[in-house]
C-alpha cells in the first residue's frame, strides 16, 4: 500500500510534465508601445461603442469585422461609424482565438487606436491598442492603465528579453485618459 502511494506521488507529476510538454502554448509576446507610441502609430484614435460584429471565413481563418459607433474622435477623421477587422471569432459554432489580439463585444465601450489597412482598420499593437471603458460604482467611466501582455525588448547586445505581463494598474478616469492621448499628439517623437 505504501509503495503504491509512493509510486503514485512520483508518477503523477511526471505525467503532468509530459502532458504540459505536448500541450499547445497560448501566449502573445509583443513589442511594448507606450501611449505616445500608440498615438503616433495610429491613423485614427476613437472612443466608441461596439454596434455589431460579423465573423466570417477568409482564406481558411476566421476574421471578425467590428463596427464601432464613435462618440469621440481623438485623432484623424471618420464617419459616425468605423469598421475594425480582427483575426479570430466564431462562425457556425467553430471558434478561433488569436492570443494577444483585441477582442470586441457588442455594447462595450472602448478607446481604440487604429491603423488603416486596405478598406478597413486594424488595432495598433494587438490588444495594446484597445482600452475597454468600464464604469465604477459611481458611474464614472474608467480605463485600465496596463494591458497585461508579455512584452519583448532588445538588450544592449541586441538579444530579445521577455518582460512578463504586469498586473493591472488602478484604472483612471476616461476623461484623464483622453487628456493623455491628446497631450501625446503634441509630443515630438
Amino acid at each position: 500500500m505504501r509503495n503504491a502511494l509512493l509510486r503514485a506521488l512520483l508518477i503523477a507529476p511526471a505525467g503532468l510534465l509530459a502532458a504540459a510538454a505536448v500541450a499547445p502554448a497560448f501566449a502573445a509576446v509583443v513589442v511594448p508601445l507606450d501611449l505616445p507610441a500608440l498615438t503616433q502609430k495610429a491613423d485614427l484614435v476613437v472612443v466608441g461603442t461596439v454596434a455589431r460584429t460579423d465573423a466570417r471565413w477568409v482564406e481558411g481563418r476566421i476574421v471578425t469585422r467590428v463596427v464601432l459607433k464613435t462618440s469621440q474622435v481623438l485623432k484623424g477623421t471618420t464617419a459616425d461609424e468605423v469598421t475594425v477587422e480582427v483575426l479570430g471569432g466564431e462562425v457556425d459554432g467553430i471558434a478561433q482565438r488569436v492570443s494577444g489580439m483585441a477582442a470586441f463585444t457588442v455594447g462595450e465601450e472602448a478607446v481604440v487606436f487604429l491603423e488603416r489597412h486596405a478598406e478597413t482598420n486594424r488595432v495598433v499593437g494587438l490588444a495594446q491598442g484597445k482600452f475597454t471603458v468600464q464604469r465604477d460604482l459611481t458611474g464614472v467611466a474608467m480605463v485600465p492603465d496596463l494591458r497585461g501582455l508579455t512584452t519583448a525588448t532588445r538588450d544592449a547586445k541586441g538579444e530579445l528579453v521577455l518582460k512578463p505581463a504586469e498586473a493591472a494598474a488602478k484604472p483612471i478616469p476616461l476623461q484623464d485618459f483622453v487628456g493623455r492621448v491628446t497631450a501625446s499628439l503634441t509630443v515630438d517623437r
